[in-house]
This record gives structure tokens, C-alpha cells and sequence, in this order.
């Protein structure tokens, strides 16, 4: 088994009112949940060693080698699931030492990032989004701080999201130019003009200062 790295992140989530679905569109939800997660190893081969794992039905687990990328993924799941099944997801970032990263399936990963993970994701908070970071970190009590105060506001933006919007963040998220999220716009282009729209309509500038926040004291954290 490969060494690990010193640090990675672990995001575990779950699907909003997944009972309430029917079998039917459950099977929909998961199949747009597993694109999802291929498009973002795609996209971030270097840092996401593994695909996503679902499991318990509704429940999924990604796992980033750098943590400073997986606010970033985490919000495009959110976004993909909002524009391909128009239904929501909870999710936890978990930051810490792993013992090793997985060879074959996240469910064999172990480490105080899966703990964190999970754990955070069962606190009963009115916010969608968390993050929690191992004591070894410096700082790490402010730094948590800071980042739950700056995920409480954007988790009101992202709740509002629309299926357009959520597909117009997407492509923004994975920093493609107006223009080209337009022509790859699923069943027919739209204009860059309506892209920018949606971008404005969906509150990207103020999801963009909260990734840029993230990324910067996550990347401080692990130099």
C-alpha cells in the first residue's frame, strides 16, 4: 500500500430527504451522484485517488489527497445534484492525518479525517455544509471557526440555488469561461449572456471569495 500523504480530506455526505423520493427517482439520484464523482476524478486526477463510494443507500464519501480542493468538489456535488435530480446534499469535510490512503475502496480508508468526517456530519446543525480539522493543526479551533462562520452564510446561497444556476456554477467551479459552459449547455446552447445570468442570479461572486478563503487557509495550513 502506497504511503499516504501527511494531511487529506475527507468528505462524507448524504441526500436530503432521500425517504421522501421514490425508487424510481432514488435510482436517478444515485446515477447522477456517480457522474458526478466521475467528472470531478476527471477533472482532479492528481488529488482524488478513488471514486466515490456510495453506501448506506443514501450516503457517499469522496476522499481529496489535498484538502485545499474539496470545498471546491463539494459544492460542484451540490450543484450537479441540484441541476441532473433537483434535490439537495448535506456534507462534511473532514481534515487530518489518514493511515494510508485505500488502495481498492474508501470503505477500507482509516484515519482521524474519516472520523472527523463522519462525525461532523452527524451533528444536528441547521447548516448543510461543515468542516472539521484535527487538534494537531495549528490553529485549528480558530481556523474551524472561521470557516463554519463563512459556510453558515454560503450555505443560504447554495440553498437557493436553481437546476440552471446549479448548472451555470458547475462549469465555473471547474473555472471553464462563460462561453464554453454556453456551448456545452446540455439539449442546446445558450447564450454567454444567459450563463452570466444564472452565474449572477446564484450568488457566484460571493461561492467564489468563500472558495478563494478556503483555499488560501488550507493551502497556509499544509505548506
Amino acid at each position: 500500500m502506497p504511503l499516504a500523504p501527511r494531511i487529506s480530506a475527507v468528505i462524507t455526505g448524504d441526500i436530503v430527504r432521500s425517504g421522501q423520493l421514490s425508487g424510481e427517482r432514488f435510482e436517478r439520484v444515485q446515477a447522477t451522484l456517480r457522474r458526478g464523482g466521475d467528472e470531478i476524478r476527471d477533472r482532479f486526477a492528481d488529488c482524488v485517488p478513488l471514486p466515490l463510494e456510495l453506501f448506506r443507500g443514501d450516503s457517499w464519501q469522496l476522499l481529496v489527497t489535498v484538502p485545499a480542493s474539496a470545498l471546491r468538489m463539494a459544492l460542484y456535488l451540490r450543484a450537479f445534484l441540484r441541476a441532473g435530480a433537483d434535490v439537495d446534499t448535506r456534507f462534511a469535510i473532514g481534515v487530518g492525518p489518514i493511515d494510508a490512503v485505500p488502495t481498492d475502496s474508501i470503505a477500507t480508508g482509516r484515519g482521524e479525517a474519516f472520523r472527523l468526517s463522519g462525525e461532523a456530519l452527524d451533528w444536528k446543525v441547521s447548516t448543510r455544509m461543515r468542516v472539521a480539522i484535527a487538534e494537531s493543526h495549528p490553529d485549528a479551533e480558530r481556523d474551524a471557526r472561521a470557516i463554519e462562520t463563512v459556510l453558515t452564510v454560503l450555505d443560504v446561497i447554495v440553498g437557493r440555488w436553481t437546476g440552471a444556476q446549479g448548472r451555470a456554477i458547475c462549469g465555473a467551479l471547474l473555472d471553464l469561461t462563460q462561453e464554453k459552459i454556453a456551448a456545452d449547455w446540455p439539449d442546446e446552447p445558450i447564450t454567454q449572456q444567459a450563463v452570466a445570468q444564472h452565474l449572477s442570479r446564484g450568488g457566484w461572486d460571493g461561492v467564489r471569495e468563500a472558495l478563494r478563503f478556503y483555499e488560501e487557509l488550507m493551502e497556509g495550513e499544509n505548506a
